[in-house]
């Protein structure tokens, strides 16, 4: 198996375990609002890497890792807001990342 398809399978992985987490939390309407917004960045990582094969590299690879930084903020958003414990968070933020912030919860 060869690097893309690793990668392919690891995103998609890790988007159905956050969706997983998310739809176990007691419903509101904040999460109702920030569950949208972390599901489209989350999900198009793996949809544009996906694409980027048939595309410009550079283009499409920074598009990943924009809507990867920007998965990882409403991670932070939803540990601030009491929606993700700080296990949870750490876990997922970890995964999200490139693991430049090991420490983001202190």
């Amino acid at each position: 198996m060869n690097y893309n398809e690793i990668f392919r399978q690891r995103t998609k992985a890790f988007d159905l375990s956050i969706i997983k987490q998310l739809m176990q939390v007691k419903y509101d309407d904040a999460l109702k609002i920030m569950s949208k917004l972390i599901i489209r960045p989350l999900t198009s990582v793996d949809a544009s890497y996906s694409a980027f094969g048939r595309a410009r590299y550079n283009a499409k690879m920074s598009l990943v890792v924009r809507e990867a930084d920007e998965t990882a903020f409403w991670l932070k958003m939803l540990h601030e807001a009491g929606y993700l414990n700080n296990k949870l968070a750490t876990k997922f933020l970890s995964r999200s990342r490139r693991n430049g912030e090991s420490n983001w919860l202190q």
